[in-house]
């Protein structure tokens, strides 16, 4: 692998070999150049996507002219995330359609959508790269017989899908007769997506005007000052990681926070590997808060307007940055995909690949394999154990980082239930905390917490469902697969060496109180 060791390598000289796609900048062996050719489509997406723009209009002008009113996206990791973003920061765009975007395998949150559908004429995207993610494939599974029990004979109708090539996704939708297919150029990996069809698909449906967002993108690529800006922040950001600087604290303006789980994953999981990573967090604005001392860098995005500030006297390095509107989320993608690749080459990784994801899905493959019954049964759930948390946090050291990790439903703001637990967390240890709901995190952050340093603490709450939803096909439900894949990740993390905590909440109905029980007693005892 190739570190930047190289006094006289500066923003222009970086920005010319990466436009020039020039592998070595992340490795001089070949079997890994070869791979990273394979994944460089994104510096190309803007240009395919404008290709496409006429179909995707004419896609989404008839999708609302045959009376659909609902989109659910079954995805997950760079299939959901860009989606979510155009989802939330376009809630307000005119003649747009509601979209759920479900990336959890929660029974109570597919058990609310199917009701939320009803009564109404739902049509369901399957967006995946391979085709063969397991949680997407359930998903796609149980809404198709569910669309069978209510529109026979023309539920492919109700469904598109959006993938790779000859993928097992592609072929199905061949065979079962989608209204649409939207082929992607396999060369683009799921999280450098945003900009092509897995993210512009969905994004006309919920009113993006796709035209300006991709304009936006190619005038920051054309705008040397603004490209230099994304590969100084790249450069930056490697190199205080590579010094042990390796918490990237981030910031949005409300309608932008969806953005930050988009950057997490970007950053997350492209440089969470062979031990080393970027740690990125969000931090709140209001007021500033003090820096850690690892902090590589704190970047702030606000729309213009925003009175969100960041610190004129700051001990770190600060990027402020201001959009002019939604749409300028197009430079900004563009803005992460460059500045992620430079820190990656100059930490010495590759950024396209995801060594360590496969570690939770092989345990979870096993753990289902070995459940003779549908249900958990006899399990004995880990309830919370006040002496066993106090001696998992005094672990914790300055330079560490605590994440929360949620087993919890999508659906109903857990995030913000979990807030107070994580903020207090964060005051009173004096350390980075994270927080993110599984099995959503497994393909964006879990590729750090797995492959990148053994400096993780990691508070693992599961709560059980009011009911099982079936997947079809299957010897066991929803509920027994989300268990499964807190178990399986429980497992590797475990054999990682990292510090690990697993409480079950009980049943969903009570866990928030049971989340207040345990914030309750931190305020008391830590």
């Amino acid at each position: 692998m190739m570190t930047d060791t190289n006094p006289h390598n500066n923003d222009a000289v970086y920005l010319k070999r990466l436009l020039a796609r020039d592998v070595r900048l992340w490795s001089d062996d070949p079997d890994v150049c070869a791979s990273i050719n394979q994944r460089l489509g994104w510096l190309d997406a803007i240009t395919f996507s404008r290709g496409q723009s006429d179909r995707i209009h004419s896609f989404r002008n008839r999708v609302i002219k045959d009376g659909f009113d609902r989109v659910v996206l079954l995805g997950m990791g760079g299939s959901s995330l860009a989606p979510e973003v155009f989802n939330q920061c376009f809630a307000g765009a005119p003649d747009r359609l509601d979209m759920t975007v479900l990336d959890t395998t929660f029974p109570d949150s597919i058990a609310r959508t199917c009701s939320a559908l009803e009564h109404g004429r739902p049509l369901f995207i399957v967006s995946s790269k391979s085709g063969s993610t397991a949680e997407t494939s359930a998903l796609h599974s149980f809404f198709w017989q569910w669309c069978r029990s209510r529109f026979g004979d023309n539920s492919g109708d109700h469904f598109v899908a959006i993938t790779d090539e000859h993928s097992s996704l592609h072929n199905v939708a061949v065979e079962d007769g989608f209204r649409d297919i939207f082929l992607n150029p396999a060369d683009i990996g799921g999280r450098y997506s945003a900009l092509s069809l897995f993210g512009l698909v969905p994004a006309s449906l919920v009113g993006v005007d796709i035209t300006r967002l991709l304009d936006r993108a190619q005038r920051m690529l054309d705008d040397i000052e603004s490209t230099t800006a994304a590969i100084d922040l790249g450069i930056l950001m490697g190199r205080r990681a590579a010094a042990g600087c390796d918490k990237l604290a981030l910031a949005f303006s409300p309608l932008l926070k969806s953005m930050g789980m988009w950057v997490e994953q970007l950053v997350a999981e492209s440089t969470g590997k062979q031990g080393i990573g970027v740690v990125p967090f969000i931090r709140e604005n209001h007021p500033p808060s003090p820096p850690f001392p690892d902090e590589c860098v704190f970047v702030s995005t606000r729309l213009a307007g925003d009175q969100q500030s960041v610190p004129d006297k700051d001990t770190r390095p600060v990027v402020s940055i201001t959009i002019d509107d939604a749409h300028d989320l197009g430079a900004e993608f563009m803005r992460w995909y460059m500045a992620t690749a430079i820190a990656a080459s100059i930490m010495g990784i590759n950024p396209f690949d995801e060594p360590d994801v496969n570690a939770t899905k092989q345990a979870t493959t096993q753990i289902l394999q070995n459940k003779s019954q549908p249900h958990p049964g006899t399990t004995k759930f880990p309830t919370f154990d006040p002496s066993a948390l106090s001696t998992f946090l005094h672990r914790a050291k300055t330079h560490d980082y605590v994440a929360l990790l949620a087993y919890l439903p999508t659906d109903q703001d857990w995030e913000q239930k979990l807030k107070p637990l994580r903020d207090l967390l964060q005051q009173r240890l004096n350390t980075v905390t994270c927080l993110a709901l599984g099995p959503r995190y497994l393909h964006s952050s879990g590729q750090l917490h797995k492959g990148g340093k053994t400096n993780g603490h990691f508070l693992v709450l599961t709560a059980r469902p009011r009911d099982d939803v079936p997947i079809p096909g299957e010897h066991y439900g929803f509920g027994v697969l989300i268990d499964a894949q807190a178990h399986g990740d429980l497992t590797v993390l475990r054999e990682r060496g990292q510090n690990v905590l697993h409480f079950d909440l009980g049943p969903i109905d009570g866990a928030e109180a049971d989340i207040r029980k345990i914030t309750d007693y931190l305020h008391r005892h830590l």
